[in-house]
């Protein structure tokens, strides 16, 4: 049964990816914030839709299934958020795609770690494969591993530091082949935050482009998304018959510190009517 909605935000992310905030936390903050409707898009992660359904009944609570996949384009040096709603977590090529994306990520790391090794006398590559990560500060093990070292304080420095040494970035799979296995899957692919990953100028040209690789709709509303680019997402889904969804990308204070203000639910407010969900199922 669905209850009344009023403000929603289907796409936040828990200490299950790379947030400092649990479930519980999650639906506290959300009730705080007259929001009803909620998805966690945990970044290549399924963990934690069971403690959701739990936590979303005590409060009572409506949720979407939901989690983030990285996936490139080609002859781009871009990476595609994609969102995938009501994904089967015991789809068995959702699963493989999932593992691959997390082992890409931990390649990486180790390349920034193995370069930090021959500059930096405290990082060590023992060092390193002995850390526990807690996710005290949210992001994943090589971020808190620096943290807890002083080589970086925030976000930013993480990512200067992938820049400066030339780390080799992921290798993921293709928009069409990830869209391929949510649907494989039954769920439903988004377009995550076009305005975060291209400059406006160039927006309708990548969605004329990926809308031909299996999205079936676009994250319209987003903190970064000004007015042009809200309004440039919802004119294109209205011409393609596209869903329209929306959410703040609450990280906790993971994303506190980052250079591009990410700020929480708590200051970023979207109605359901705003949005157009189609079949994407709501508990």
């Amino acid at each position: 049964m669905i209850l009344f909605i009023m403000n929603v935000d289907i796409h936040i992310h828990s200490n299950y990816s790379d947030s400092t905030l649990s479930i519980e936390e999650i639906a506290i903050k959300a009730i705080e914030n007259n929001i009803s409707l909620i998805s966690i898009c945990d970044h290549h992660s399924t963990q934690n839709y069971p403690e959701l359904k739990v936590i979303c009944k005590k409060y009572k609570l409506n949720y979407i299934y939901g989690l983030e996949i990285n996936a490139s384009l080609d002859n781009d040096d871009a990476f595609i958020h994609i969102l995938a709603y009501n994904p089967n977590p015991k789809s068995v090529r959702l699963k493989q795609l999932l593992k691959d994306c997390v082992t890409e990520y931990d390649k990486m790391s180790d390349r920034l770690i193995n370069y930090l090794a021959r500059d930096i006398e405290k990082v060590t590559l023992r060092g390193y494969k002995e850390f526990i990560y807690t996710g005290k500060y949210g992001g994943w093990k090589s971020y808190e591993f620096l943290i807890e070292l002083g080589i970086i304080n925030q976000l930013q420095d993480y990512f200067r530091l992938l820049k400066f040494y030339k780390v080799e970035k992921p290798g993921f799979m293709s928009v069409e082949q990830v869209c391929s296995i949510i649907k494989d899957a039954g769920g439903i692919p988004v377009l995550a935050h076009p305005g975060n990953t291209f400059p406006e100028e160039k927006i309708s040209n990548y969605l004329e482009t990926i809308c031909l690789m299996g999205i079936e709709g676009i994250e319209c509303y987003y903190p970064k998304h000004n007015p042009k680019v809200i309004e440039i997402c919802i004119e294109f889904c209205r011409n393609y018959n596209l869903l329209i969804t929306g959410g703040s990308d609450d990280h906790g204070y993971f994303m506190k510190n980052d250079i591009h203000g990410f700020d929480g639910m708590h200051n970023y407010k979207i109605n359901l009517k705003q949005l157009k969900l189609g079949s994407i199922k709501i508990y």
